[in-house]
């Protein structure tokens, strides 16, 4: 059992009304659209502090790409 799910409460079902609670706030169909689009892009959902943190962990530059073929500079 993971510690945090464990902190929700003293006993099982102490726990599990904790638990449900957590969602039975709907969610703003802005935010439904924001984990949509994140989830379609395989792109972190966060402030550009957390994108950030990501990049540095994986070493690599996230986020939209150009596509097509780079511009020819004469």
């Amino acid at each position: 059992m993971h510690d945090v799910y464990k902190c929700l409460g003293v006993d099982h079902n102490t726990r599990c009304h904790t638990y449900k609670e957590l969602f039975s706030t709907a969610l703003s169909p802005e935010i439904i659209n924001k984990i949509q689009q994140a989830s379609i892009f395989s792109m972190p959902l966060g402030n550009n502090k957390f994108k950030q943190q990501i990049e540095e962990a994986l070493k690599r530059k996230i986020g939209e790409a150009k596509l097509g073929r780079p511009k020819n500079e004469k």
